[in-house]
């Protein structure tokens, strides 16, 4: 029974890693800020804030 309770615990432990890490990198690559950091579309970013509604 002991068995069961400890691969339950590590079981939740590493899901809760991975979901804090696809979290994460989930909102840092929809932020289009983020492009910037590896590439020159500063242009394109302005015109990401221009559009109209």
């Amino acid at each position: 029974m002991k068995s069961y309770k400890k691969s339950f615990i590590i079981f939740g432990l590493i899901f809760l890693v991975i979901y804090i890490a696809f979290r994460f990198t989930y909102a840092w690559y929809m932020d289009p800020s983020s492009c910037k950091k590896c590439h020159q579309i500063e242009a394109y970013q302005a015109s990401w804030k221009i559009i109209p509604t």
